[in-house]
């Protein structure tokens, strides 16, 4: 099952939630030209997506595939270079019920560590 995001579902990085995330210095700073392959969802196409997101991520067995941040960033990368997605692929990334971006697979698998900040304990 593939779900289609159209540019109305769409808004620019800078008008959501999350212009902070990728250009402060609080966090890296993205290259411009990645930072440009970065859309935001609307929130309510986001809401909308995040409950249907057990059905559009499971295999046909009905199992997701969970790869921990949490570990050594070298086997993190390995494994997500290992699921064989098209590096053009248009994927979804979420935090929370109404925040989720755009972009391709290259983009997440180069830049996976700003995308999924592991817990850490202390």
């Amino acid at each position: 099952m593939r779900e289609r995001v159209t540019r109305d579902d769409l808004q620019p990085l800078e008008d959501s939630e999350l212009a902070w995330r990728w250009g402060s210095g609080s966090h890296v700073i993205l290259p411009p030209d990645v930072r440009e392959q970065i859309s935001a969802l609307r929130p309510v196409v986001a809401q909308a997506l995040r409950a249907k997101a057990h059905d559009l991520c499971c295999d046909e067995a009905g199992k997701m595939q969970i790869i921990a941040a949490d570990r050594d960033a070298f086997v993190v990368s390995r494994e997500l270079a290992q699921l064989g997605i098209n590096p053009s692929e248009e994927v979804i990334i979420h935090w929370g019920a109404s925040v989720a971006v755009l972009t391709h697979w290259d983009i997440v698998r180069t830049w996976w560590s700003e995308f999924c900040y592991p817990r850490r304990t202390m």
